[in-house]
């Protein structure tokens, strides 16, 4: 690798302004432990020391774990009754499994399944932890749109058609859900039908004429 002593430099001063911004939170009082918001910042220069291949997973695998851990503190420090970690510990986890399975993270096999267990994770702990509200809608609405994108990526009509529907199901849904009263679903589902209306007239309808024109001129 080149520049080595570069890259050195930068990781050793990192390293030691987080272990300096620490001493000085010490020092100051630790009735609030600020130093590590900036010590975890400093652990980014330290991308430089794994671009290649096999440190890049090994760097994601460290992220993720540093990261997680960062968490973990902040949620026993701050909030100890509500384990909030538990929510990010599904793409901490999917970060670096990814990085490691490189393109076969890509298929529509590893999405299907990947969107189906965050679902479900998120699913969980909605009825665990917060089952007087539904708010599992908003991941499972966001996380469908993986699978979907790859599985019609090549059928533009039948994936605006599908993503429509998604769309127009999932704002009536959260309209009877949260104001019953006010139905406001109406101005989403209106702007979205345009999506499979404008792909229909401008994609495939000039394309059938172009074709009914070239036959008129062959005939």
């Amino acid at each position: 690798m080149k520049n080595n002593g570069l890259l050195g430099f930068i990781a050793l001063g990192s390293m030691m302004t987080a272990v300096f911004l620490i001493a000085v939170n010490l020092v100051t009082g630790f009735s609030h432990f600020w130093a590590i918001y900036p010590s975890a910042f400093l652990m980014c220069p330290f991308v430089l020391l794994f671009y290649h291949d096999k440190g890049l997973k090994f760097f994601s695998l460290i992220i993720s774990l540093v990261f997680t851990g960062l968490c973990a503190f902040q949620n026993f420090m701050e909030t100890p009754g509500y384990p909030w970690i538990l929510y990010v510990l599904a793409p901490a986890v999917l970060g670096p499994l990814m990085v490691f399975l490189g393109r076969r993270s890509l298929t529509r096999k590893f999405a299907s399944a990947a969107a189906s267990g965050l679902i479900s994770y998120y699913l969980a702990l909605n009825i665990f932890f917060e089952s007087g509200y539904p708010w599992a809608i908003f991941t499972t609405f966001a996380f469908l749109w993986w699978p979907l994108s790859l599985f019609l990526a090549r059928k533009p009509l039948t994936f605006a058609s599908v993503g429509s529907g998604l769309i127009i199901l999932f704002f009536s849904v959260l309209n009877e859900m949260t104001t019953p009263e006010t139905i406001w679903a109406i101005y989403p589902v209106f702007l979205v039908a345009w999506w499979p209306l404008s792909i229909f007239y401008f994609v495939y309808c000039p394309g059938k004429r172009a074709v009914g024109t070239m036959n008129m001129k062959k005939s």
